[in-house]
């Protein structure tokens, strides 16, 4: 799992009918490359059954997997948004408008989520009270914060 800021995103660059119905490939550019089983890549694919691209927003972070797909001499490079799991911390997301695309509440909220669900993860073989979780959560949060470019 990896999370990284959306540069841009091409919607509907092609479709195909699947399993499922059609599918639509989008193509989705990130602002740094991620290493996808040893190769640094920037543009990846995204696959899905919208012919609007409502997981990956320009200028956002997004948290994704991605996957390499070797076809004879070419490589395929895939992403996969990954849901964010339900908690008590806030976050989700409202949509614009009737019909727009789905845009975070708060990144602040969701980024300090994270943060929290990480440091429970650590303490959970550890052991460690709620105050260790929270200082932790909040010394993570510090630090991606840090990192970030304003984007």
């Amino acid at each position: 799992m990896t999370t990284k800021t959306v540069k841009s995103v091409k919607e509907n660059t092609r479709k195909y009918d699947g399993s499922k119905g059609t599918l639509y490939v989008h193509m989705v550019t990130l602002t740094e490359p991620v290493n996808v089983e040893g190769d640094d890549v920037s543009e990846l694919e995204y696959h899905s059954q919208s012919a609007t691209c409502e997981k990956f927003v320009a200028g956002q972070a997004a948290t994704f997997e991605t996957e390499k797909r070797v076809n004879g001499k070419y490589s395929n490079y895939k992403i996969k948004p990954v849901a964010q799991q339900a908690g008590g911390f806030g976050g989700g997301f409202t949509p614009r408008a009737a019909g727009s695309k789905y845009v975070p509440k708060d990144e602040g909220i969701m980024t300090a989520q994270s943060c929290a669900a990480t440091s429970a993860q650590y303490y959970q073989k550890r052991e460690g009270s709620t105050s260790d979780v929270i200082k932790f959560a909040e010394e993570l949060h510090k630090w991606v914060l840090s990192k970030s470019t304003g984007q």
